[in-house]
C-alpha cells in the first residue's frame, strides 16, 4: 500500500514514516519505561507521523499501544502529533481505537498511549486474498462506515481512510478499529503542520484532495467507496503502480468498475459511480447511505443466484460453483 505523503508547496514529496525512520532507532526504545506503569515490549509498525509500540503494564501484564513522534519532528508537526492525542479523546465508538494518556518520554519526545488493537490490518488481509460471503463483506464494510459516520457527526474529517488504517480482528467476529488518526482535523480548522502541501494517500483520495480545494466530509465518504472496490475486486480505483500516475487518473479519468473486474452484479455499478463521482455533492450523503445501497444490490443478487446459480457469471471474489459442497454454497447465502 502506498505511504500517506505530504507534497509541499515546492513540490518535493515527502514519504512522512520513511523521513522518521532515517532519524530514530526504534530499537533504541525497546525496554524503555513510558510514563509511570508502562514499559515498551515490541515494535509494531511506523504510522504517518511516527512509531507504534506494544508496552505492558509493570503490574499487571495488560498491553496498550504506544506511538511515539520521531525525535527530530519540527514544531508545527509536534502540534499535529498532539491533536491527533486531542481528537481521539474526544470519541467514544466500539470502531475507533480509544486513547488513554498524552505524555513524554524521559527525553521529551511526545507519546500517545491508546488501546492495541488484535487482529490484522485490512491490506494484509486482502493480499492474502481470503474469499468472503456477502454477510461478511457487509459486515466489515458497515463497521468503517459506522466508524467514519461517527467521526463526521463530531466535525472530524480522518483523511486517510485505506486499508493499512483498518484492524479486523477474524476471531471476535470480524471486530474493527479505525486507526492512525495523524493528518485528522476538525472541519473547518487550519494545519499548521501541513500547510500549503498536498496530503493523504493517492489510491483514496478524493479528486478534491488532489486539487488542493479542499478535503471535507464527502472526501473520506470517497475514500470509503475506493477501500469497498479494493475489498470487492481486489484493486483501488486507478490501478498504477505510479503515484504521480494515480494523482493523474483521479482528475482525468473514470474510476475502474466492479463490471470491469469480473464482478457482474446488476445495479452494482451504479452505486460505485455514486461512491466516486467527481463532484463531492454526487456522493452518497453518509457511509450508512452508502452500505444500504450495496446491500439493497447484494440482496437482490442473491435472491436471483440462488434460484439460477448455473445462469449468471460467478463473481471474482468467490470460488467457482463446481467447486463449492452444498455446506459452502449455504454459508455464502447464509443472511
Amino acid at each position: 500500500m502506498d505511504a500517506a505523503i505530504k507534497i509541499d508547496s515546492n513540490g518535493h514529496d515527502t514519504v512522512l514514516d520513511s523521513e522518521l525512520r532515517e532519524h530514530m532507532n526504534v530499537q533504541a526504545w525497546l525496554g524503555c519505561r513510558v510514563g509511570a506503569r508502562h514499559r515498551i515490549v515490541k515494535h509494531l509498525g511506523s504510522g504517518g507521523m511516527g512509531h507504534v509500540f506494544l508496552a505492558e503494564h509493570m503490574t499487571l501484564g495488560a498491553t496498550v499501544a504506544v506511538k511515539i513522534l520521531g525525535t527530530c519532528a519540527r514544531p508545527a508537526i509536534v502540534e499535529r502529533f498532539l491533536t491527533e492525542a486531542k481528537l481521539l479523546a474526544q470519541l467514544n465508538h466500539p470502531n475507533i481505537v480509544q486513547v488513554f494518556d498524552v505524555g513524554e518520554m524521559e527525553d521529551e519526545t511526545p507519546y500517545i498511549l491508546m488501546e492495541h488493537v488484535p487482529g490484522i490490518d485490512l491490506s494484509t488481509w486482502l493480499q492474502r486474498s481470503e474469499t468472503l460471503s456477502v454477510k461478511r463483506f457487509l459486515r466489515i464494510l458497515r463497521q468503517v462506515a459506522c466508524a467514519v459516520d461517527h467521526l463526521h457527526g463530531q466535525g472530524i474529517v480522518h483523511r486517510d481512510i485505506k486499508p493499512p488504517n483498518i484492524i479486523v480482528d477474524p476471531d471476535a467476529n470480524d471486530a474493527l478499529k479505525l486507526l492512525d488518526f495523524g493528518i485528522a482535523v476538525r472541519e473547518g480548522t487550519s494545519d499548521a503542520a501541513f500547510a500549503g502541501g498536498l496530503l493523504g494517500t493517492p489510491s483514496y483520495m478524493a479528486p478534491e484532495q488532489v486539487e488542493g480545494s479542499g478535503c471535507g466530509k464527502a472526501a473520506d465518504l470517497y475514500a470509503l467507496g475506493a477501500l469497498a472496490l479494493e475489498v470487492l475486486t481486489g484493486k483501488p480505483p486507478y490501478d498504477y503502480s505510479s503515484m504521480n500516475l494515480v494523482l493523474a487518473a483521479v482528475l482525468h479519468e473514470r474510476p475502474g468498475l466492479p463490471s470491469e473486474r469480473g464482478i457482474a452484479i446488476e445495479g452494482i455499478d451504479a452505486v460505485f459511480e455514486r461512491a466516486l463521482a467527481r463532484d463531492p455533492k454526487a456522493r452518497f450523503a453518509s457511509g450508512g447511505e452508502f452500505i444500504e445501497a450495496l446491500a439493497r444490490v447484494l440482496a437482490g443478487w442473491k435472491r436471483r443466484a440462488e434460484g439460477h446459480v448455473e445462469a449468471r457469471r460467478t463473481p471474482a471474489w468467490f470460488p467457482s460453483w463446481p467447486e463449492l459442497s452444498e455446506h459452502l454454497r449455504a454459508r455464502i447465502f447464509a443472511t
